[in-house]
């Protein structure tokens, strides 16, 4: 009897297939398994670029820099924040969530593009 070299199982559903909000979901996906692809990824890996911010700063162009400290990007992360305090809020008051759970919440959010301590 020979037995397959390989699983006959189906492969299970990744987490980021049916989050309503699969791009999002993606792009955590490629940060925390450092597979986005900014300049200074493509430079470790490679070697065929520079490793600096493409928006002109003269940093290099890491998934923090991006995401935290490059002013290019500070409109957008101020819209996204603010995008995110709106929509949490109307979730939560439509859930009728406690005051204080709130205000939880919305501390994390207000602090998610931000260094320093939690």
């Amino acid at each position: 009897m020979l037995l397959p070299f390989y699983d006959q199982h189906t492969p299970p559903d990744h987490p980021y297939l049916w989050v309503s909000l699969a791009y999002s979901a993606l792009v955590q996906l490629y940060a925390r398994s450092d597979q986005l692809d900014t300049t200074y990824t493509r430079f470790r890996r490679f070697g065929n670029v520079s490793p600096m911010c493409v928006s002109g700063c003269d940093a290099l162009e890491t998934v923090h820099h991006v995401f935290v400290s490059c002013p290019v990007y500070h409109a957008f992360r101020q819209h996204a924040t603010q995008t995110l305090i709106t929509e949490t809020s109307r979730i939560l008051d439509s859930a009728e969530v406690p005051l204080l759970i709130c205000r939880s919440f919305l501390q994390v959010i207000r602090r998610l593009f931000e260094d320093g301590p939690s």
